[in-house]
């Protein structure tokens, strides 16, 4: 098969949609199949990263600038690049659509004039952004070429969405959002409930549909394996998150509930020790700021480790954690909205086999995975005698715990797993 995918994060940029993307791409080019992939030209959060063996020639990536991008690129005091034009736009309100739409116009011109549209059987668009599923949109339409949309983490119906309110932008991106994903000729989802809300509300009627998770890779897995863990550890009993975090990835209602438990039960406050191995995301600075204010005021100290490559970080969290804390939702919002988002941090602690603690809504897809695979425990953030039960259980049984938490079919969330089930409705419908 000859497949274009699009995508504005790939290798070497670390994030999620960076991976699943790269991942994508590397399964199929070593199932045979002809790739080429479209993305951003800027290397996203690729210092200190090694994650990638990248196997494939840089001559399948086209890495396309946005309009307005190449001559207004500044550096900020943050390290981060900014583009002024994009900027400007944002602060003047000027954009009643997002302004990644500019990318979307010149990868549309790029393929167009490279005739890479030429003799293809797939086109591929993932998101984020959003705006990315037009390019598969249009060469469905114009071309007739079959195209799959990988919706991801939704568009309308993620809980992030259109945080400035903008009421016209909102109703905008709904009527685009239906118009557009009823064209597809496939469609996936990081997650179940995600998939079917998006087929029941836009009523779409291709029966090509399919959730693809996230998944872990299986180098990870097997490294984990061979590593011994601490089953019968000593000394301080170790809650430890390792990620980002920011609004929607809150650890403030699991540190309010750690703090009302150790009031109440004072024989655990010197046992007890959190450390959060983590980064804040450039994107909402704010965050950071409120997240150390808060700590500030706890009776008890939290162990910040700075963030490390992920080979490493994997051999630490193994050799240093008790269980595994995941944080999923913002205070501040309807924790049901949160429902069809699966963490991908929950396949990072999949493959180290260690209990998992996860502060999120207990009816989400999110918190199914945990109960599916007997790997932990799922606590709605206001639930503080849930907490404190399953808590008290973790300490008592600590050298003990593996005999509940099973890992039950694991490996089920490998990536090649999950992208075996997309190869074979593209083969079907080559």
């Amino acid at each position: 098969m000859r497949i274009l995918l699009v995508s504005n994060y790939f290798f070497p940029s670390n994030n999620v949609g960076a991976i699943r993307a790269t991942r994508l791409y590397e399964y199929l080019k070593a199932k045979g199949h002809s790739v080429s992939v479209v993305t951003f030209p800027l290397n996203y959060n690729s210092e200190g990263n090694d994650r990638w063996d990248f196997r494939y020639s840089e001559k399948d990536i086209n890495r396309v600038p946005s309009f307005f991008l190449s001559p207004t690129i500044i550096k900020t005091q943050r390290k981060s690049e900014v583009n002024t034009f994009i900027l400007l736009l944002k602060k003047l309100n000027i954009a009643k659509i997002d302004v990644h739409i500019f990318w979307v116009m010149n990868v549309i011109r790029f393929i167009i004039q490279k005739k890479m549209y030429k003799n293809l059987d797939f086109v591929i668009t993932t998101s984020p952004h959003d705006y990315n599923h037009f390019v598969g949109y249009l060469f469905k339409k114009v071309f007739s070429i079959k195209w799959v949309a990988d919706y991801r983490d939704g568009w309308t119906l993620r809980p992030d969405f259109n945080p400035s309110g903008n009421k016209a932008k909102a109703a905008l991106e709904r009527t685009l959002e239906r118009t557009i994903l009823k064209k597809c000729d496939v469609l996936t989802a990081a997650s179940p409930s995600l998939l079917r809300e998006t087929v029941n509300r836009f009523q779409i009627t291709t029966k090509n549909r399919l959730t693809i998770l996230n998944g872990f890779d299986r180098k990870y897995f097997e490294l984990s394996l061979e590593l011994n863990g601490t089953n019968s550890r000593t000394g301080k009993f170790v809650i430890l998150y390792f990620g980002s975090f920011d609004r929607n990835r809150s650890p403030i209602p699991f540190l309010n509930l750690l703090r009302r438990f150790l009031e109440r039960n004072t024989q655990f406050a010197d046992l007890v020790e959190v450390e959060f191995v983590t980064y804040f995301k450039r994107d909402d600075p704010d965050f950071e700021k409120i997240l150390f204010n808060f700590t500030q005021r706890l009776p008890f100290s939290i162990k910040w480790t700075p963030f490390m490559p992920y080979e490493r970080l994997i051999c630490y969290v193994k050799e240093r954690a008790d269980i595994l804390l995941l944080c999923l939702g913002d205070p501040e919002k309807d924790l049901s909205k949160y429902n069809a988002w699966v963490l991908a941090k929950v396949f990072d602690y999949l493959l180290l086999r260690k209990p998992i603690l996860g502060i999120l809504p207990s009816e989400g897809d999110t918190a199914q995975i945990i109960r599916d695979t007997l790997s932990g425990e799922c606590i709605d953030p206001l639930d503080y005698e849930s907490f404190e039960q399953i808590l008290l259980f973790m300490l008592t049984y600590r050298h003990n715990l593996a005999e509940k938490y099973k890992f039950k079919d694991v490996k089920k969330y490998m990536r090649e797993e999950q992208f075996k089930k997309l190869e074979e409705v593209l083969l079907s419908l080559a």
